[in-house]
C-alpha cells in the first residue's frame, strides 16, 4: 500500500492512502442486458381473411429501450409482410398452409434477441353442394341375377336347371364337390391332392368359389368310387387307416355287401382324421393356381367324418343305432372330437354341420345325443359360428321339420334347439343339396324363405328329366335364396371434403322381411372422377356388407377427398380381388374404369 504524509500550515500531520483514493474515484461501465423478443402467440386464421397481424409490441429491454424490429418469414408459402421493421405488422396476400415468422429486436446498445411465431392459414370453407340420388329398384318379378355367394350353386359338375333364365346356360359363381377320403391320401403323410386340385382349379378357371366335404363312409358306393382293400371288401377311407383299426381291440366292421364301416371311437381313426384335416388345411393355405391363392377361393367346408356319406346318420348302415357292433357306436366324446377335428383343422374357414347333428335322440337310425346338438350350436372357429347343411332340399318328409323348426328338444333343460337353429342364418351358411321331390320342387322356394338359406346345389335332383314346372320352381327358389342388396337412394355432399349418405337394404321385395345376408367380406367403394372421366380419388365405406340383413342408413365422411369432381361412382368389391363386383338390385349398372356393376351419380356443380 502506498501512503503519503502531508503537513499542513496548522502543523497537524495527515496520512493519506493513495491507492484507496484512486480506486474509489474510478468506477467500471455496467454490462448491457439483452432485450427480450416476444413475437406473440401462435395464430390460426381461415381464408378468405385478407390479413393477419403479427404483434411484437410486448418485446422489452430491461436496461434500456428497443430501437429496432425486424420480421422475417422462415417457413411456409410466401406472403407479404407489410411493415417488416415495425413492432406490429400485417401479413397480406395470404395462402393456405403452415407458416412461421421470426422477430429480431435490437436495443439502444446494439444487442439483439429473437423469437418465432407460427401462423396456420386454413383453406376457405367451401359452400356445401348437395346431390340427392336415386336408383330404381329392380322389380322382384324380373329375372334374377347370377350373383356371387347366393342362390343355386354348381353341384359337382352339374348345372342342371338354367338359372336365372330358361334356355341360357349360365355358369354358376359357386361350386360344391364331395370327395371320398381315399381319393386324397394313399398312405401315412402321403397325399394325392390331385383330385382336390383339379376341382378347385376348375372353380378358379370359372371365377367360382369352391366349397367341399370329405366322406369317410359310403356304403353303397359304385365301383370306381370306392377303394378296394387287399384283404377284401372296400371303403371310403385309405386302406392304411382300415388296417390300423383292424389292429385295435375294437375293430372296424364289414357289412354283407363288403363295405367296411369305421369304428367311430377308434383312436387310429380319430387321430388320422385330425391329421388329415390339418394337412388339407395346410395344402389350401400354401397352394395357388394362376396367381390365385386357394385360401381366397374357399366358400364353406362340411363337418363330415361320421355316418353314412358323412351326413351324421346311419342310413343303410343299421336300421337302429343299437345294432352297431359293441364299442363301435360313436360316443359323445368321439362325436365332439370329430367336430373339433374340423374346427381345429380348418380354423379360418366357414364350417357347416349336417342337420342330423341336431337329432337329439329323435330317430332310431340317427340318435345323436342332445349334448352334440348343444355342442355344435355353441362351438365356433375364427370365422364364426357353425352353419348347417340340409341334403334333402325339396323333400317334404315329416322328420325334417322335427330336426329344424319343430325341434323342441334341449340339453339338460336348457334353451330349445329350434331357436338357435332357425336363427343361425344371421351369422352363418345355410346350404345343402336337393333330393327327390313329390311336388316338382314346389316346396323348395318356401324352404329357402323359411330357413333363410344361402344356397342349394343345382344337381342331385333325382328326377330326370327336370320338367318345365320343376324348373320354374327351382329358379324361383334360387331367387329366394341368399341376399338381395340395394342402395336405392342417398345424398352426396361436397364441401370440406366428401360426405356420402346411403340407404342400404337387404329385404324381400315381394313380401315383408329381411333376407339372408352376404357372408363374405364386401366393401362399398367410392370413386370420384372429373367430367372427362379421369379418376381423381378412391375411398371405401366404413360399412362392410358381411352379415348385413334388413335396412340401415350409412354416413361416410372423407375430409381429404377432392372437391372438384363431376361424378361419384359406387361399386361393391371383394377386398381380395377374386370375385367380380357384386351386382346390386338397382337399375343403372355400368362399366367405369374397367369395373363392372358401377353406379354413376352426377354431382351438382
Amino acid at each position: 500500500m502506498k501512503q503519503q504524509i502531508i503537513v499542513p500550515p496548522s502543523g497537524d500531520t495527515t496520512v493519506i492512502d493513495i491507492e484507496t483514493i484512486v480506486t474509489s474515484s474510478v468506477q467500471p461501465s455496467p454490462v448491457n442486458k439483452e432485450p427480450v423478443a416476444m413475437a406473440g402467440a401462435d395464430i390460426q386464421a381461415k381464408l378468405p381473411e385478407d390479413f393477419v397481424t403479427l404483434d411484437g409490441s410486448l418485446s422489452s429491454d430491461p436496461d434500456g429501450m428497443i430501437v429496432g424490429y425486424k420480421w422475417n418469414q422462415i417457413a411456409g408459402p410466401a406472403v407479404v409482410i407489410e411493415s417488416p421493421t415495425l413492432s406490429t405488422t400485417k401479413l397480406k396476400s395470404l395462402v393456405a398452409g403452415q407458416l412461421e415468422f421470426e422477430l429480431i429486436v435490437t436495443d439502444n446498445k446494439g444487442a439483439t434477441s429473437r423469437d418465432t411465431v407460427k401462423v396456420e392459414i386454413l383453406p376457405a370453407a367451401i359452400t356445401p353442394k348437395q346431390t340427392a340420388f336415386t336408383f330404381p329398384i329392380i322389380p322382384y318379378t324380373d329375372p334374377d341375377f347370377n350373383a356371387p355367394g347366393r342362390g343355386a350353386e354348381q353341384w359337382h359338375s352339374a348345372n342342371v336347371v338354367d338359372i336365372p333364365v330358361q334356355g341360357v346356360k349360365t355358369k354358376r359363381l359357386d361350386k360344391y364337390y364331395r370327395f371320398q377320403a381315399y381319393e386324397l391320401q394313399n398312405g401315412p403323410k402321403s397325399y394325392t391332392w390331385t383330385p382336390f386340385d383339379q376341382q378347385i382349379n376348375d372353380a378358379i378357371d370359372n371365377g367360382q368359389k369352391f366349397s367341399f366335404g370329405v366322406m369317410t363312409c359310403f356304403s353303397d358306393a359304385e365301383v370306381g368310387r370306392r377303394q378296394n382293400y387287399s384283404g377284401g371288401g372296400f371303403g371310403a377311407i385309405p386302406e392304411f387307416v382300415h388296417m390300423a383299426m383292424q389292429a385295435e381291440t375294437v375293430k372296424d366292421w364289414k357289412q354283407p355287401d363288403g363295405t367296411w364301416i369305421p369304428n367311430w371311437n377308434s383312436p387310429a381313426y380319430l387321430n388320422w382324421l385330425d391329421q388329415f384335416n390339418a394337412d388339407l388345411n395346410t395344402h389350401i393355405n400354401n397352394t395357388e393356381y394362376k396367381g390365385v391363392k386357394y385360401k381366397d377361393v374357399i366358400g364353406y367346408i362340411d363337418i363330415r367324418g361320421y355316418g353314412q356319406w358323412g351326413e351324421w346318420n346311419s342310413v343303410f348302415i343299421v336300421d337302429n343305432i343299437s345294432q352297431y357292433p359293441a364299442g363301435t357306436r360313436a360316443t359323445v366324446a368321439s362325436l365332439k372330437r370329430i367336430v373339433d377335428s374340423h374346427i381345429k383343422g380348418f380354423p379360418d374357414f366357414p364350417l357347416v354341420a349336417m342337420i342330423a347333428a341336431f337329432d337329439a335322440n329323435y330317430m332310431a337310425n340317427i340318435m345323436n345325443p342332445p349334448e352334440i346338438a348343444e355342442y355344435v350350436l355353441t362351438a365356433k372357429n375364427n370365422w364364426g359360428p357353425i352353419g348347417w347343411r340340409r341334403d334333402q332340399w325339396g323333400s317334404t318328409e315329416a322328420y325334417l321339420p322335427m330336426l329344424l323348426e319343430n325341434n323342441n328338444r334341449s340339453f339338460n333343460g336348457g334353451q330349445t334347439f329350434k331357436t338357435r337353429i332357425m336363427d343361425r342364418w344371421k351369422t352363418s351358411y345355410i346350404v345343402g343339396e336337393p333330393t327327390g321331390s313329390t311336388d316338382n320342387y314346389g316346396s323348395l322356394e318356401k324352404q329357402m324363405r323359411l330357413y333363410h338359406a344361402t344356397s342349394f346345389g343345382n344337381g342331385n335332383y333325382m328326377q330326370d328329366p327336370i320338367g318345365s314346372t320343376a324348373s320354374i320352381n327351382i329358379r324361383n327358389a334360387s331367387k329366394a335364396a341368399g341376399y338381395r342388396i340395394e342402395i336405392p337412394s342417398g345424398v352426396v355432399i361436397v364441401g370440406d371434403g366428401l360426405e356420402v349418405q346411403m340407404n342400404i337394404y337387404n329385404m324381400y321385395r315381394d313380401v315383408a322381411g329381411p333376407r339372408a345376408p352376404a357372408l363374405e367380406n364386401w366393401d362399398i367403394v367410392f370413386r370420384l372422377a372429373d367430367a372427362a372421366g379421369n379418376l381423381l380419388w378412391t375411398g371405401k365405406s366404413a360399412f362392410n356388407l358381411k352379415r348385413f340383413s334388413g335396412d340401415t342408413f350409412v354416413i361416410d365422411k372423407f375430409p381429404a377427398a377432392p372437391t372438384n369432381a363431376a361424378y361419384l361412382y359406387i361399386h361393391v368389391a371383394d377386398p381380395k380381388g377374386y370375385r367380380k363386383p357384386m351386382p346390386l338390385y338397382i337399375k343403372g349398372a355400368m362399366v367405369f374404369g374397367g369395373i363392372e356393376n358401377s353406379y354413376q351419380i352426377k354431382l351438382n356443380q
